[in-house]
């Protein structure tokens, strides 16, 4: 009598127990992306601190003016360094939340198939070893949906261009960067005007309408809603709502480093006068 050769399918459901180790790998994984932004603000707060303490020194030395000093700043290796430095973790943040992404799209197909398909068992093993299309293995799946990721994602060049943004302004707090016009921020004679349009003072506080994207000191254009729900912007027809201001990250880097540079000027005064004397 001749054996039976028993066929083994090449696709089974996962086992219950599976799932639950997909599911505990993604929730790991989701808790683990809180050390790059860490460690993004302490190259800025580091970068900042160069810069300030640099001008600082040159206005001791007494040798340079201040837009000298900063010329000397842009030929600093640091400052390529620390750009460097930022696209890197970027690109590891980028690889990680595609990666997290990925995972969850696996984790979702695989649940959905498994509420519509029996455990594989010795009762059922023919079913599946007769499947006339087999379903994608999960490590195709998984591989497509990491492809899918990376080619939807472009938090990558959006840091690194932010951080471009931030090195420029750190140094020139009023320069008009590439990409912005008259339309997205006030200019004066060449230079970006961090004055609110409404107090006239430089802003504490900016946020930015998302109709308009006009800027304004953040008390100041709350007082003129009053106890109304909108009110109209002081720089163009646009009605607006509370819901419509937003913070404007970069507008509050340009009026931080304007600042310091007001009290560096000070010191790079102060020496001109003694020298003088």
């Amino acid at each position: 009598m001749e054996s039976e050769v028993l066929e083994v399918p090449t696709y089974f459901p996962l086992l219950s127990q599976n799932m639950t180790t997909i599911s505990r790998a993604l929730a790991e994984l989701e808790k683990s992306d809180t050390k790059v932004p860490f460690l993004e603000r302490e190259v800025r707060e580091s970068l900042a601190l160069f810069v300030e303490n640099s001008l600082l020194i040159s206005a001791e030395k007494g040798s340079l003016s201040l837009a000298e000093a900063k010329e000397e700043l842009r030929k600093e290796p640091v400052m390529k360094k620390a750009e460097r430095l930022i696209g890197q973790m970027s690109t590891v943040s980028t690889d990680r939340s595609s990666f997290v992404e990925a995972v969850s799209e696996l984790k979702t197909e695989l649940q959905s198939r498994n509420r519509k398909e029996e455990p594989l068992s010795v009762t059922n093993m023919a079913d599946y070893t007769r499947m006339d299309h087999e379903p994608e293995p999960a490590v195709v799946i998984f591989d497509n949906q990491l492809t899918e990721a990376k080619h939807k994602r472009l938090e990558n060049s959006r840091k690194q261009k932010e951080f471009a943004e931030f090195t420029e302004v750190m140094i020139s707090p009023q320069k008009l960067l590439a990409g912005e016009d008259d339309d997205d921020v006030a200019v004066e004679g060449g230079l970006v005007d961090l004055r609110c349009p409404i107090s006239k003072q430089i802003m504490n506080n900016p946020v930015t309408s998302k109709k308009c994207g006009h800027c304004y000191d953040k008390n100041n254009i709350l007082s003129l809603f009053g106890r109304q729900s909108n009110t109209k912007c002081p720089e163009c027809p646009m009605l607006l709502s509370r819901q419509d201001l937003i913070p404007d990250e970069l507008m509050k880097v340009r009026v931080e480093f304007y600042n310091r540079d007001l009290e560096i000027q000070e010191k790079f005064k102060s020496h001109s006068d003694i020298v003088r004397l």
